[in-house]
């Protein structure tokens, strides 16, 4: 959410209505070790990105803009997770 949510205004409304589909899962110590872990597997730096590439199950698809990324982390979870261009 941290990648998106701008206050909720605008453009936001569609967003806000998005997220009562997904859910909202707390970046606690475990998922932070889990992001470091893809991170280091993937050479990338972005903590949001491995966060949600870390708790993308099996089958799941990413909606993103920045499908590079995400694709490479999704490959280092050695699940099969769809990333989808937004």
């Amino acid at each position: 959410m941290a990648q998106v949510w701008r206050g909720g205004a605008g453009r936001q409304a569609r967003l806000a209505g998005a997220l009562q589909a997904v859910d909202i899962v707390p970046l606690d110590a475990a998922l932070g070790r889990r992001s470091g872990v893809l991170l280091a597997r993937s050479g990338l730096t972005d903590a949001i990105d491995a966060a949600l590439a870390a708790i993308a199950d099996h089958g799941d698809q990413i909606i993103t803009s920045d499908p590079g990324d995400l694709a490479i982390l999704a490959a280092a979870t050695n699940r099969r997770i769809d990333i989808v261009p937004a």
